[in-house]
Order: C-alpha cells, then structure tokens, then sequence
C-alpha cells in the first residue's frame, strides 16, 4: 500500500507522523541490511477502522445512530475515546490485541535514529526539531511501559 503522509514543509511534523507509523506498523527489523525492505507487519496486514471500532465500542455502536467526526469516516465515539486522557492506552491496546506478546517499550532513542535515517533517505529536506523527536521519545518511551 502506498501512503501519503504530509505537512505544510515536509520537515517536521509528516516526518514525525511517519517515524511513529514506521515504528509501529512496519517490520523494521532489516532496516541496516535492506532500507527498501520496509514491509507492514503481518498481524497488521488486515487491520481496518472496522476492527478498531469493534475493539472500542464492541456492540455498542449502532451504524444508523453513528455520529461522523468531520469528513475524517470515524465515528465520533471513536474520536473521543482515542483524543482523551488515556487514547495512547487504549490505542496500545488494540495494537497489542493484534500482535499478541509484543512489548510496548521495544522502540528505543536508536531505533527512532534508524528510522529516521531510513525517512531522510527518501525525504532530503526531513529534518524533525527537537522539540517533535522529544515528544516521539516521551510516546513510545513512557515510564507507564518501561519494564
């Protein structure tokens, strides 16, 4: 699948968007041998909007009484329960429904390097501040998840 991921400069925060979607989604594990073998994870293969409803709102959600949050094709209950206070959890949560035994805390400051070099390899003018790689640090680096 092709995604386009973008911002008003290309430099910042759609390369912040895109380290954070490589980190969670992509198998990155032969990011030293082969950068051109970036491929999703298979247990992420299926995922849909469907599947992330179900996991939040379970029998809850009623098709004909659903609320769209902008032109965005999520329900607004959906929104609100992944803008909130814990949305990072629940997100978590869904994601590790679906890979089973995976740990939370197996992205690390070199590892996001890594991607990042992968990210200015096909993005010249990529350059996230400090301030945006901090706060990819503090996401996936939690204390909440550290063992």
């Amino acid at each position: 699948r092709n995604v386009l991921i973008h911002c008003a400069q290309g430099k910042d925060r759609s390369v912040a968007v895109t380290m954070a979607a490589l980190a969670l989604f992509c198998d990155c594990e032969n990011l030293n041998n082969n950068p051109k073998s970036l491929e999703v994870k298979p247990s992420y293969s299926q995922v849909s909007i469907t599947s992330l409803e179900n996991f939040l709102l379970g029998d809850q959600i009623k098709p004909e009484e659903s609320l769209m949050h902008h032109s965005s094709g999520l329900d607004c209950q959906v929104v609100d329960a992944l803008t909130g206070r814990n949305g990072r959890d629940i997100f978590f949560a869904f994601l590790q429904t679906l890979e089973g035994d995976r740990k939370q805390n197996d992205v690390t400051k070199q590892f996001l390097r890594l991607i990042l070099n992968v990210v200015q390899r096909h993005r010249d003018v990529a350059n996230p501040s400090r301030k945006t790689m901090q706060k990819l640090n503090r996401f996936f680096m939690s204390s909440q998840y550290e063992e």
